[in-house]
This record gives C-alpha cells, structure tokens and sequence, in this order.
C-alpha cells in the first residue's frame, strides 16, 4: 500500500482509476498510515501474547480484505 496508493492518489483521471490529488494529499493519507500502525501496535501485540501468532496473521488478513473491500465500495 505504500507504494499503491500514493501513485493512485496522484495519477490523473483520464487513467480511469486515478485521482488527480497534489503529492501533499498522498503524503498526507501515508502519514496517516503510520500514525494508525504505531496505535494499533499495542493491541497487536496484546493479542500475540494471549493467543497465537497465527491468529494475529489471520486478524491481520481479514482486516487487509476489508480494507480492500471497502476501497472497492466507495
């Protein structure tokens, strides 16, 4: 996503899938990115002790496909 969605929010209209926005927007929702990881870190970590690794790998895909899912929608 990193490197996706900069270049989505960049590319112009006309491709059909870009969004025209200024590199301050991308830097602006990668920013964003960041600050939701380090909050949710903690909890992460919080579920890795209590259950498995493997279970936080499964939380973590779903949470991924959702993601996908609701960019897709909207």
């Amino acid at each position: 996503m990193s490197m996706a969605l900069p270049q989505l929010l960049q590319l112009p209209e006309a491709t059909g899938y870009g969004l025209r926005q200024l590199i301050l927007v991308a830097g602006l929702v990668i920013a964003a990115n960041g600050l939701i990881m380090m909050t949710v870190a903690p909890v992460v970590t919080r579920i890795s002790r209590t259950r498995d690794p493997k279970a936080t790998l499964m939380i973590g895909a779903l949470v991924v496909v959702a993601g996908y899912g609701l960019s897709q929608v909207c």
